[in-house]
């Protein structure tokens, strides 16, 4: 008679004689294995309730403040301080633009540019208004241009 062992649920050879046996049995030991795994406990993270701030901080922008585009250029100082912005060449002669030198501004070179097309007889454009002082040696200055935009001045002495 020949037997042979249950299969084994863990697919393990556990018999130290696998295979089939010539001897007659009379009994038939089964061996069991339960296989048991841990499985995690998962636990949600503490929560804690939101509290509002107490007070609450309102940020406020004010605009900034308007440039001032002057109608026309003011008179200028003996002793003003001045920038030179470069030279205007007007019939030959080079004359020297210069803007005030605490509102100076970056298009200062554009004034000096409208200012020699003005003085030589063409059309500065819309951008820069040009004058001629009624009394240059009240106003300080005898040419100068206003840039309708930004409020920059620039003056020939």
């Amino acid at each position: 008679m020949t037997t042979s062992a249950p299969p084994n649920p863990s697919g393990e050879d556990e018999s130290p004689a696998a295979g089939t046996s010539t001897t007659a049995a009379t009994s038939t030991t089964r061996r069991t294995t339960t296989v048991t795994s841990k499985v995690p406990t998962v636990t949600a993270a503490p929560t804690s309730p939101t509290t509002p701030p107490a007070t609450q901080v309102t940020t406020s922008t004010s605009a900034a403040p308007a440039t001032e585009i002057p109608d026309a250029p003011g008179p200028l100082s003996p002793a003003a301080r001045l920038e030179e912005v470069g030279t205007a060449t007007v019939d030959g002669d080079e004359l020297v633009v210069v803007a005030p030198s605490d509102t100076a501004r970056a298009d200062a070179r554009q004034g000096l540019a409208a200012l020699e097309i003005w003085l030589n007889g063409g059309d500065p454009g819309s951008t820069w208004t040009t004058f001629a002082a009624t009394d240059p040696t009240s106003d300080g200055w005898r040419w100068a241009a206003v840039n309708r935009r930004t409020g920059a001045v620039v003056y020939i002495r």
